[in-house]
């Protein structure tokens, strides 16, 4: 599955300002519901069968940040994760 990123919106189905609702069922649209992952947390991230991570950060019922995570992508000689993470430039 191939995921648009579209910085500082978004990824993929999921954009800043959304409701948290709206939010959720966007994320479970990312589920793969044949190989749930044990690491999955409805409403805050999804695991993909390649290791890709998906997360919303939301405060009260909007969400403030989403972020792409792949720890398979690691740079390399510092083991950090590539992280590609789109956030609002609004303060709460």
């Amino acid at each position: 599955m191939d995921f648009d990123l579209t910085p500082p919106t978004g990824v993929g189905p999921l954009r800043i300002g959304m409701t948290r609702h709206a939010a959720n069922t966007a994320l479970d649209s990312l589920r793969d519901f044949a190989a749930i992952s044990e690491s999955d947390r409805p409403g805050q991230h999804v695991f993909r069968l390649s290791g890709l991570m998906i997360s919303i950060h939301c405060v009260l019922d909007e969400v403030l940040a989403v972020a792409a995570v792949h720890p398979g992508l690691a740079d390399r000689g510092t083991g950090r994760a590539e992280r590609t993470r789109s956030t609002s430039s609004r303060l709460p």
